[in-house]
């Protein structure tokens, strides 16, 4: 009859030990990784969007931080420019606090409860008789609820700049154009098979990804709450 090796319990107890600690080690740096990271998000939601009403979880925060290319990626402070339920809902309100500034990200909370934005390093300008396209390699467009970034795909016609009208990326992909910008439909976004500047994705319902709007609304969405920050 063949013999059955046999292990004393000694052994087995060292041979556990070992495998142990090669899991230790290749599972502690994952850990220290992850330590850093939630320290991180911690840090964030203290001192970067402290103050938005939008942004409601370190997770949201992470999300839109991470749509900013990293050189231009703040560490300390974000400061908030506008708000519309703060400052007002016009367009002279927004280009009055919002002109001039510098790099922002523009964070818009829709109807169906949705929130997306975008992100542009030029600061925002309000000509006076035209319009202006402007170019910008590193604007992108994003979906918060299914963190879905949109990059620009033309930088030629990354942002619009116009008096009369809001934030406006892609002439009219993702834009406010009627006022007061809360109005019912006052907001245009525009998916994928419509538009080469950005591409957005629609969401099961064929509405965007980014407002849960626009199947039945010719791509218009209504705008909730609307916050600018700058960031430096």
């Amino acid at each position: 009859m063949e013999q059955i090796p046999t292990h004393s319990s000694n052994d087995s107890l060292k041979r556990i030990k070992q495998i142990q600690e090669r899991l230790d080690l290749g599972i502690q740096p994952i850990i220290d990784s992850l330590a850093l990271n939630v320290g991180h998000l911690l840090e964030a939601k203290g001192t970067l969007f402290n103050d938005s009403q939008i942004l409601l979880s370190c997770d949201q925060i992470a999300f839109v931080l991470s749509v900013i290319p990293n050189q231009y990626r703040p560490s300390k402070k974000i400061s908030l420019l506008y708000r519309a339920s703060r400052d007002g809902w016009y367009f002279k309100d927004f280009h009055r606090l919002c002109d001039n500034q510098g790099p922002t990200i523009v964070l818009i909370k829709c109807r169906k409860g949705r929130v997306c934005g975008g992100y542009s390093r030029l600061p925002w300008t309000s000509p006076t008789y035209a319009g202006v396209l402007k170019p910008d390699k590193d604007a992108t467009i994003f979906s918060v609820d299914y963190r879905q970034a949109f990059p620009v795909l033309d930088k030629n016609q990354a942002v619009f700049h116009h008096h009369a009208c809001g934030p406006n990326f892609g002439n009219g992909v993702l834009r406010l154009y009627k006022e007061p910008m809360n109005c019912e439909n006052g907001g245009g976004c525009y998916c994928e098979f419509q538009t080469e500047t950005y591409r957005v994705a629609a969401d099961h319902d064929g509405n965007s990804v980014m407002t849960g709007e626009g199947k039945s609304t010719f791509s218009c969405f209504t705008c909730k709450e609307l916050e600018v920050y700058l960031i430096k």
